[in-house]
């Protein structure tokens, strides 16, 4: 999975994500945690750890998906419902919440407005997520 692609509009950027110094913390955490997370969640994280932008608090462009921002997105072209992008496991969490220790929560952080990123999915699968909207 490693070299994942971030496409806009028509230009891509090699797995260019922005975050704010709380999130990219966060993420640090959950690399150094010892969870036990695929193959494929440890490759994105390594990589956005690597390669992100890292904004001063209050600094981030509002239109970047980051930790509890809500935020709608869809998958291989399909809307889903607006979600929050929460920093806890899966289990237990209400519909709207969609965790960062999931693939796709974790593909979501740092993008902004009309960014996608494609990402496996179940069965050997991919999934292209866009993010559409980062709401206020």
């Amino acid at each position: 999975m490693s070299g994942f692609s971030v496409g806009f509009a028509t230009r891509t950027r090699t797995s260019g994500c922005r975050m704010s110094e709380d999130d990219h913390a966060v993420l640090q955490r959950l690399a150094s945690g010892g969870r036990a997370f695929s193959e494929g969640y440890r490759d994105m994280l390594g990589e956005k750890l690597r390669s992100c932008i890292v904004y001063p608090s209050g600094g981030l462009p509002g239109d970047v998906v980051r930790l509890n921002a809500c935020f709608t997105y869809a998958v291989d072209g399909s809307l889903k419902d607006a979600a929050i992008l929460v920093p806890y496991p899966p289990s237990d969490l209400p519909p709207f919440a969609l965790s960062l220790h999931t693939i796709r929560g974790l593909a979501l952080i740092g993008l902004a407005a009309g960014e996608t990123v494609t990402t496996p999915a179940a069965g050997g699968r991919t999934e292209t997520v866009e993010v559409v909207r980062v709401l206020p």
